[in-house]
Parts: C-alpha cells; structure tokens; sequence
C-alpha cells in the first residue's frame, strides 16, 4: 500500500459514519416528532446513538433557532438548518425533503429519515452494508403512483430516460393492494428510511430540482420519491432493497407477508393513521401518554406501543 494510500485509508477510519437527515415544519407538532426520534436514537442506536441529527426546516415564516426555544434539543447532538425561503416558495415541502441531498456532508453515509419514524434496535449492520457495498439501500414504495392519466411510460419519456426499468416489487403489494398489473416499479423508495453513501446523496442532488420540476409537470403528492427515482436512473446510482425490518410501518396487514422482518424490527414507521393515529399522537406529552394508555389487540400496534414507552420516559426527563 503507497503512503497516500494509507493516508486516504487513515482517514476513512477515523471519518465518522453517519449523519441523519430529517425534514420537518416549524411547527411544535415536528418538534415534538424529532424530540421522540432523538431519544430513540440515544436509546436504541448502539454504536450510533451519537450520530449527528440535520433537521432541515421550511417555511414561509421568519426564521428563528430551536435550541432556544426547545431547551431538550440541546441534550441531543441535533444540527438546525433552514431551508431557503425562495425555494420553499417555489417547491413547498418538497422542497424540504429534497434540499436534504444539496448539503455538503462529513460522514460516509448520509440516513434519510422522516420525522415520523423511530430506532428500536441497533442498526449499524445496515449502514455497515451501505458502506461496504456502496449503494444506496431502500424498501421499494408500499404502493403504485401510477392512477388516472398518470404512467411510469409518460413520466421517463418526459424526463428523457427511456424505457422504464422495472425492477422492485412494491412493498404493499399483496398487503394494501392486489393489482399484479402495477406490482412492479423502477428504484422506487419509500422515503421513511433511506441510507446512502455521501457520494451518491451528492450525485442526486445535482439533478434533483431539475427532476421534482420535471416530474411536478405530471404528478403532485408522489412527487418527492418519483424526482429521486428519477435522479437515481439518470445517475446511475448504484442501489438494491433492504430488508422490511429497517422500515416496518404500523399497518398489521403488512405482517403475513413480513413475519420473520417483524421478529427483528430495527426501525419503526409511523405511516399510517389507523388504530395509532400519529398526526394526533405527537402533538404532546400527554397525547402520547393517551396512546400508551390505549388497549390494543393486533401485534404490529403493541410492537409500537412496547418500543414508544421507554422512548416516552426518556422524552420525559428533558421537558
């Protein structure tokens, strides 16, 4: 090995691992959301408990600094950054989610997250794989975007991408949906959980407004995963699936399909408003103490409530 070698290699060593990327509204109700993710993280990470948390905040409002107004924030090693207000104005919380992939980052691996998401158990063999293989790691999308007028056809054609590599299975299908005909979808990823390589976070960003812009054209709720997608092809970033454990949702229809993932969750996604209902559960304190106090009779639901309770006392202790 040359001494620039081992110069490069001493400081991959030493180069920390992982920052978190989160993309929230200056409301108390994300604030409270990132308070719970910060101390299941501190909790349950293992070996990154201590990774560094970048919230990313939009809005059209006057900007001001959390750590001062949420005392708690300053217990944790959590980044607040602002995004742009112009660019909220052009892309509203789109805008948020993918100003995330703009950054300049200091770590190997960059861990998209959304606010509604919590650590159960350690996770450092994920990023490990993110590292070591050097891909950026998804759970294809629960369900199709494709409806009405809108196709992936269309959508590539537009975009100057071509034919439309069909190569995931969606996460959903056989769970909350049935169509074989919109089964499959190109690197399509939820966007509760996705880790990549700094690099390839990087190569995203430079295309990624010119992709949100061309895929706003077409479609509107779908449309900060499907820029990515889109990014991801035009890119030529390297990716593959991860297994349904780092990004199981609360949802029991998922468990047949998910079994053996269930038995090892890592990490849990707050995405749907069923029996937990999350956009009423993390407005505060005692909203969640109501939640925990709930009877519940499904497995998936008591998992959640099993992991959100020490989390709780945690969130407790800084209030």
């Amino acid at each position: 090995m040359s001494w620039v070698n081992r110069i490069v290699s001493r400081f991959q060593w030493t180069r920390p691992r992982l920052e978190i990327h989160i993309p929230i509204s200056p409301t108390p109700f994300f604030f409270h959301r990132i308070h719970y993710l910060a101390a299941s993280l501190r909790l349950n990470g293992g070996a990154l408990a201590d990774a560094k948390v970048i919230v990313t905040i939009g809005d059209d409002s006057p900007a001001f600094d959390p750590a001062q107004r949420y005392a708690w924030s300053r217990q944790y090693p959590i980044e607040w950054r602002w995004l742009p207000q112009e660019r909220f104005r052009q892309h509203s919380y789109f805008a948020t989610r993918l100003h995330r992939f703009t950054y300049e980052y200091h770590t190997e691996a960059v861990l998209l997250l959304d606010a509604d998401v919590l650590i159960a158990a350690p996770f450092d063999d994920l990023i490990e794989r993110v590292i070591g293989e050097h891909k950026l790691l998804g759970v294809p999308a629960n369900t199709t975007p494709v409806r009405g007028e809108f196709t992936w056809e269309k959508l590539f054609t537009r975009a100057g991408l071509g034919a439309v590599p069909y190569a995931v299975e969606h996460s959903g299908f056989g769970c909350t949906f049935h169509d074989s005909a919109k089964r499959l979808a190109p690197p399509y990823f939820n966007f509760g959980v996705l880790p990549m390589p700094a690099d390839h976070a990087r190569r995203i960003g430079a295309t990624i407004f010119a992709e949100l812009e061309t895929v706003a054209a077409l479609e509107n709720f779908f449309r900060g995963q499907m820029s990515t997608t889109l990014a991801i092809v035009r890119q030529r970033i390297p990716w593959d699936t991860m297994s349904f454990k780092y990004n199981f949702v609360n949802d029991e229809r998922y468990l047949p399909r998910y079994q053996r993932e269930f038995e090892d969750v890592r990490l849990l996604h707050f995405l749907t408003n069923n029996t937990i209902h999350k956009d009423r559960m993390f407005t505060s304190a005692e909203t969640v103490e109501q939640v925990l106090a709930g009877t519940y009779t499904n497995r998936v639901d008591q998992k959640f409530i099993e992991t959100l309770r020490p989390i709780h006392h945690q969130v407790l202790k800084h209030l």
